[in-house]
C-alpha cells in the first residue's frame, strides 16, 4: 500500500510515539496525525477535506472504543475507501476478527518491540 498521510487513533502516548518513530524510519516523508480519542478523530476526519491514506486504530479506548468508531466511520461515504488497520492487543484480536473483518483492512497485533513494529509497517508500506 502506498501512503504518505496516516492517522493513528490510540490513547497510549508511548504507543503513539513508537508508531511515529517507526513510520519515520520506514520513510521520512510519511506524515502521521495522532488522536487520543476516537470521537475527536471521527469528528475531524468527517470535517476535513484531506482524506488519510490509512487509519490505524486501537480498540481499547475510553468513551468511544474502536468498535464503535468503526461502526460510525462505515457510514461516512468519503471515508469508505480508506483502509483501516485495527492495531490492538491480544485481548481484542478475536473481537476484531469476528466483528470488523469486513470494515477493517487488517487486524494487527501490537508487537512487543520496536523492531517488530517496523517490520509490520514495512509489510504494509509500498514506497511511492
Amino acid at each position: 500500500m502506498k501512503f504518505t498521510n496516516v492517522v493513528l487513533i490510540d490513547d497510549d502516548r508511548d504507543d503513539q510515539e513508537l508508531f511515529i518513530e517507526a513510520t519515520k524510519e520506514i520513510c521520512s516523508t510519511i506524515q502521521c496525525k495522532t488522536y487520543f480519542a476516537a470521537e475527536i478523530a471521527l469528528q475531524e476526519l468527517t470535517e476535513k477535506i484531506d482524506i488519510p491514506d490509512a487509519i490505524f486504530l486501537d480498540l481499547n479506548m475510553p468513551r468511544m472504543n474502536g468498535i464503535e468508531f468503526l461502526e460510525l466511520i462505515g457510514k461516512i461515504p468519503k471515508l469508505s475507501e480508506t483502509p483501516i488497520f485495527v492495531y490492538s492487543t491480544t485481548n481484542y484480536m478475536e473481537i476484531c476478527r469476528q466483528r470488523i473483518q469486513l470494515v477493517a483492512a487488517q487486524c494487527i497485533l501490537k508487537p512487543d518491540n520496536y523492531r517488530d513494529l517496523i517490520n509490520i509497517l514495512r509489510g504494509i508500506y509500498t514506497p511511492l
